[in-house]
């Protein structure tokens, strides 16, 4: 397994003394999971930024949806709406949700 030129550069902020049980493997496991969190390059975010600024969100493009089905840990249910309509869908729940926090239960049947 050949090691990309830019892990070559990153050097180990840890120092592990000689004889320890430390394997290789596990060292370059450990800096293949610190060169991770380095940022991306620059030019790659600058392609995803010009891409998604020319594609606009078109309201009337239908999106599909799995769902959970209640009570059942394998079961899926397809939804496909515009995505004016989920937009609705979830500002409705939002509401529902916040206004069912706010009221309260109190003495009501069914809550």
């Amino acid at each position: 397994m050949a090691i990309p030129d830019g892990l070559r550069q990153i050097s180990c902020p840890i120092n592990i003394p000689k004889g320890s049980l430390m394997s290789p493997v596990f060292r370059v496991a450990l800096l293949a999971a610190i060169a991770s969190l380095m940022p991306a390059p620059l030019a790659a975010e600058q392609k995803n930024d010009a891409g998604t600024a020319s594609k606009k969100r078109d309201p009337n493009q239908m999106v599909c949806e799995n769902q959970e089905v209640l009570g059942s840990r394998l079961a899926v249910k397809k939804i496909c709406m515009t995505r004016s309509q989920w937009a609705e869908q979830r500002r409705v729940d939002r509401e529902t949700v916040q206004q069912s926090q706010v009221s309260g239960c109190g003495r009501k049947v069914g809550c």
